[in-house]
């Protein structure tokens, strides 16, 4: 490896333990992430310091092309990745589901005059509107808050 190859690798890797760290303080990293993404960086910068590395492990698994186990720990981290966010995924999505149905419960309990209505629709068939998504750069929009229906204000009408 070159000393200008030696030095992008190196500043690549520190720029990735900045980038990470950056991150977490915003609170936009959870550190069970950043602790994956972390070692990727140790791993870099350490194969960027110790010149030779690759030929020496690719030696070791009886690998005749160093550059390939950077190939096979890439897409073994890679898999191993995937799996731990697809049992992610999967739990939010059991936990969705159990929300959803606990939500729904709980309308269902309440009389009708204390449920709100809400799409501009009529009766129980009323669909919900679908959000639009916000632009993360668009000012946040003001509701009002839900009437409520209680004693005193059913009076009033």
């Amino acid at each position: 490896m070159t000393d200008r190859a030696y030095a992008f690798v190196v500043l690549c890797g520190l720029l990735l333990a900045a980038h990470i760290t950056r991150r977490i303080q915003a609170g936009r990293l959870r550190v069970v992430y950043a602790l994956s993404w972390g070692t990727v960086g140790v791993a870099a910068l350490g194969i960027a310091l110790w010149r030779g590395s690759i030929d020496r492990i690719a030696d070791l698994l009886g690998i005749d092309f160093g550059p390939s186990v950077l190939l096979l720990f890439g897409g073994l981290f890679g898999v191993v990745y995937l799996l731990h966010l697809s049992e992610e995924v999967s739990g939010l999505r059991a936990v969705t589901r159990r929300l959803t149905q606990e939500i729904a419960l709980m309308q269902a309990n309440l009389p009708p005059e204390k449920t709100t209505v809400l799409t501009p629709g009529h009766g129980s068939s009323a669909r919900p509107a679908r959000r639009q998504r916000a632009s993360r750069f668009a000012a946040p929009r003001r509701h009002a808050a839900p009437r409520r229906l209680d004693a005193e204000s059913a009076r009033e009408d």
